[in-house]
């Protein structure tokens, strides 16, 4: 109900305070495909709280949360705040680019990219070492790890391409995305909606702040 938190995807953390002039007129649910995610927003009578969620943030763990949330309810407003503008550089070495088999259900399952994993980006033999000089050639030293691919996939992922690839889902989703903007404030509201502040001058008004 009001006033609780959660804890979306890859970490996303979503506060909602309570608001006395909130009326139920329209209760948006969204609850994940297999039941482990749910979040529950109400739609003021005033009209001034523009959106349901504002996303502060639209990098990886921003942009699956908003994909998630849009996959499950359509009709939710959702806008994206990210500082940077696309194109992203491909082949970019950031934190996140090997995945693990739980993540690479997450992205499969949860948010259906499956099929473009699979045509986009490489797929993993499983954990690996190898040993030996660390220094040398890497394909001289001695490796050890699995045969075979693992049952449940995983892969190594383009950071870059994959997340000019979510913008462009999300945007398909129906969210908004603001690029090449900064979030400079945040004011968490007791009787009506968060406002996040952008750096071009506008205010999000939003239920919902992540």
């Amino acid at each position: 109900g009001p006033g609780m938190g959660l804890l979306g995807p890859v970490g996303a953390a979503v506060k909602e305070r309570p608001s006395c002039q909130c009326a139920r007129a329209s209760l948006l649910q969204v609850a994940g495909a297999r039941g482990g995610f749910s979040l529950l927003c109400w739609r003021p009578v005033n009209e001034s709280m523009e959106w349901d969620v504002v996303v502060c943030g639209g990098g990886l763990a921003g942009l699956t949360f908003a994909l998630e949330v849009l996959r499950s309810a359509p009709e939710a407003r959702v806008a994206v705040v990210e500082r940077t503008r696309r194109p992203l550089p491909e082949a970019c070495h950031k934190v996140g680019e090997s995945s693990v088999e739980l993540a690479s259900h997450f992205f499969g399952e949860r948010l259906g990219l499956t099929d473009y994993l699979s045509e986009s980006h490489l797929h993993k033999n499983g954990l690996r070492f190898f040993s030996g000089d660390s220094r040398g050639p890497l394909h001289e030293r001695p490796e050890i790890g699995p045969p075979e691919f693992p049952l449940v996939p995983s892969y190594q992922l383009d950071r870059g391409r994959l997340e000019n690839d979510l913008r462009a889902r999300v945007e398909q989703a129906g969210a908004t995305l603001v690029e090449g903007h900064a979030v400079t404030s945040i004011a968490l509201g007791d009787r009506g909606g968060h406002q996040v502040s952008v750096d071009d001058g506008r205010t999000l008004v939003g239920r919902w702040v992540v």
